[in-house]
C-alpha cells in the first residue's frame, strides 16, 4: 500500500523551505563588490549544457517548491507523482537531505566568500580556500545543490524533478571536471592544486584522509 505525506502538510513544507531558501540567499549569499576591479587570469567557457541548462535546472527546482505552495496539485498529487511503497518515508528523507544540504551551502559559501561564482575562471587574486567543508571536499556546493535537488525530488515524489536530479548529477560531474583541470594548470595553482586533489574527494570526503593533513590557503571551486 502507497502511504504518502498529506498535501497539506508537503505544501507548508515547500513554502516553508522556499522562503528559507529566498531568506538565506539574501542574507548569506556573498555579493560581488561593484567597486572592485576584477581581473580574470583563466577561464574555461561554458557550453549550453554546463552553463545555461545548469542554472535552469536549479531554478526550475527551486521554483518547484513555490509553484507547490502556491498551486497544489500542480507538482504533487498531479499526474507526475510517483507511487512508491512507503512513499511518506522517503518524503520524510528527502526533508532531511534538503536541510542538511541547506547547511552544506551556507557553510560552503560562508568560506568561499567572493570566489563564489557560476563561471568556471580564475581571477588573479584567487585563492585556494581550503577551510570548512574545502579541507575534506572540493566541491562541496554542488554537493550541497544535490542534495537540495534530491530533497525536493523526494518530497514531492514527481517524475520531472527525479528526472532533473540525474541530469544534475551529470553535469555537476563535468563541471567539477572542468574546474579542476584549469586550477590544476599552470594558470591555476598547478602543483599546489594537484596535491589537495590527493587528499580530498570531488563531492564526498576522501576514503583513508587525515583531517590534520596540511592545508594551502590559495584557491577554492563551488
Amino acid at each position: 500500500m502507497t502511504r504518502t505525506l498529506p498535501a497539506d502538510l508537503v505544501r507548508w513544507i515547500s513554502g516553508t523551505f522556499f522562503v528559507l531558501f529566498v531568506a538565506s540567499t539574501v542574507l548569506f549569499f556573498p555579493r560581488a563588490d561593484r567597486s572592485a576591479t576584477r581581473v580574470v587570469r583563466a577561464s574555461h567557457p561554458l557550453s549550453l549544457v554546463t552553463g545555461p541548462l545548469w542554472a535552469a535546472i536549479l531554478v526550475v527546482v527551486f521554483l518547484a517548491l513555490l509553484v507547490e505552495a502556491i498551486v497544489p496539485d500542480w507538482v504533487y498529487g498531479g499526474a507526475l507523482t510517483v507511487p512508491v511503497p512507503f512513499g511518506s518515508v522517503l518524503q520524510g528523507f528527502g526533508v532531511v537531505v534538503w536541510l542538511a544540504g541547506g547547511g552544506l551551502a551556507l557553510w560552503s559559501e560562508r568560506n568561499l566568500g567572493r570566489f563564489t561564482r557560476p563561471e568556471i575562471e580564475v581571477l588573479a587574486d584567487h585563492r585556494l580556500i581550503t577551510d570548512g567543508p574545502y579541507h575534506w571536499i572540493r566541491h562541496p556546493l554542488y554537493t550541497a545543490f544535490l542534495m537540495m535537488s534530491a530533497g525536493v525530488a523526494l518530497l514531492l515524489l514527481n517524475a520531472l524533478l527525479i528526472v532533473l536530479f540525474f541530469v544534475a548529477c551529470g553535469i555537476a560531474q563535468r563541471r567539477a571536471v572542468l574546474e579542476e583541470e584549469l586550477l590544476g594548470s599552470e594558470k591555476g595553482f598547478g602543483d599546489v592544486y594537484r596535491s589537495y586533489t590527493e587528499r580530498t574527494g570531488r563531492f564526498l570526503p576522501r576514503r583513508g584522509a587525515h583531517p590534520g593533513d596540511a592545508a594551502e590557503k590559495r584557491g577554492g571551486a563551488p
